[in-house]
């Protein structure tokens, strides 16, 4: 279960990551709603991802530093790219219209995002580290 619940959050964070990257081709951003494809970015990393971790038999510190180390350079990617003032909006304008929810207001949708990614974090740093298998 940590292994599958890990490379889901990491998998799902280089798709939000990517998705705020395509948000910036304004020809795309025209023509494709960028919330369906954050699914569509996460379930291609998951698959690579996934055939990496297979070989891995738990998850160690390594791991979880690596897990708070790829949230802060996302963070510090999402903020350079779109600047203080839009990184309040674009992460939820893209959630809100990938899952057609015109009627929820921003700041829910990035409390509800921020949740996530923090509740995320917090599970997979305290998962227990199993040493009997090494």
């Amino acid at each position: 279960m940590g292994k599958i619940f890990y490379v889901f959050y990491l998998s799902l964070l280089i798709g939000f990551l990517l998705a705020i990257i395509s948000f910036q081709s304004f020809w795309l951003e025209m023509r494709v709603n960028i919330g369906l494809l954050i699914p569509v970015y996460t379930a291609v990393f998951y698959a690579a991802f996934y055939s990496v971790m297979k070989r891995v038999e738990h998850i160690n510190g390594k791991h979880k530093l690596f897990a708070f180390g790829s949230l802060l350079a996302s963070s510090a990617a999402s903020l350079m790219l779109l600047g203080p003032e839009r990184i309040k909006v674009v992460p939820a304008a893209i959630v809100r219209e990938g899952l057609n929810l015109v009627h929820v207001k921003y700041s829910y949708i990035n409390l509800a995002i921020c949740v996530f990614l923090l509740a995320g974090l917090i599970i997979i740093l305290t998962q227990r580290v199993d040493h009997e298998n090494k």
